[in-house]
């Protein structure tokens, strides 16, 4: 149990830092000032493939299995589950904005901001409400064999 969700902790710390540093540059970039659109991209190449591809299936096994513990959970857990989807595709959007502007191409500040904008307030808030409501529910709810049952499924 612990290492499962210790390395989904880990994974927001780490999530956190990017984002502020995200949140860094796109202030800048609000302001008139020059940022590092290589960095940028950098960092939602990263958000765009460990988070979606392995991150969240492990959520999504937890979130499964909490569901059928604890029914009242479902809405939440199928926000949840939305966001995860919304912020694939936000996320790729916002990449695909960024690839295009290492690459020469001429792209909107504003629509890079917008975007920008618009996965950072989501994905902070998804963290903040998984950390704060949901994982400490599933700390209440699992035991060794859920959490068995979960690491089978991995």
């Amino acid at each position: 149990m612990a290492q499962i969700l210790a390395t989904i902790h880990e994974d927001h710390r780490n999530y956190s830092i990017l984002l502020a540093l995200l949140n860094t540059d796109i202030e800048k970039l609000q302001q008139g000032e020059s940022t590092d659109f290589i960095r940028l991209y950098d960092i939602m190449n990263y958000m765009t493939n460990y988070p979606d591809v392995t991150h969240h299936p492990v959520e999504e096994i937890i979130f499964n299995l909490l569901q059928e513990k604890t029914p009242e959970a479902r809405e939440q857990i199928s926000i949840l589950v939305d966001e995860h989807q919304k912020l694939a595709k936000l996320g790729f959007s916002l990449k695909e904005k960024l690839h295009h502007v290492t690459s020469g191409a001429i792209v909107s500040k504003d629509a890079i901001i917008s975007a920008a904008n618009d996965y950072y307030h989501l994905l902070a808030n998804h963290i903040d409400f998984e950390e704060n409501k949901l994982f400490p529910l599933v700390e209440d709810s699992f035991s060794e064999e859920d959490w068995a049952k979960v690491q089978s499924q991995i």
